[in-house]
């Protein structure tokens, strides 16, 4: 029998925690570009030639794995390995309740209100 964890965390770290699993998953699909959007909220301080360099060096290293510069693959890809699958399931499974506490029975449906759909061959997990 595999053991289970509870973790205990503000609704700020919830939010961390979803934008780290998103970017796990994205970059495991091979949207390396994604790694840029991390700095957006300090992109006016990077010189534009600077960020430009950046863009091409991902690009570089999305060739190497074989992806093109615009593409990627999708998740249930079988080249993709499960585990960037798990990221998606368990952000998908935190979206959804931040969704629900968030909404608290109006009508705003958006992506994350719906049932979440498992990716992975793991188990989805739960939260309360």
């Amino acid at each position: 029998m595999s053991k289970t964890y509870t973790l205990t965390m503000s609704e700020a770290q919830t939010g961390i925690l979803v934008r780290a699993l998103d970017l796990y998953s994205r970059i495991g699909i091979g949207q390396f570009e994604e790694i840029l959007r991390v700095y957006d909220p300090i992109s006016s301080l990077v010189p534009i030639e600077a960020g430009d360099s950046a863009r091409k060096l991902l690009d570089a290293v999305k060739a190497i794995y074989g992806h093109p510069a615009n593409g990627s693959n999708g998740l249930l890809n079988p080249e993709v390995r499960d585990e960037f699958r798990a990221a998606c399931d368990i952000q998908q499974i935190v979206s959804h309740q931040l969704a629900l506490d968030h909404n608290q029975g109006k009508n705003d449906y958006t992506v994350d209100y719906y049932e979440p759909r498992q990716l992975s061959q793991l188990s989805l997990p739960s939260i309360k």
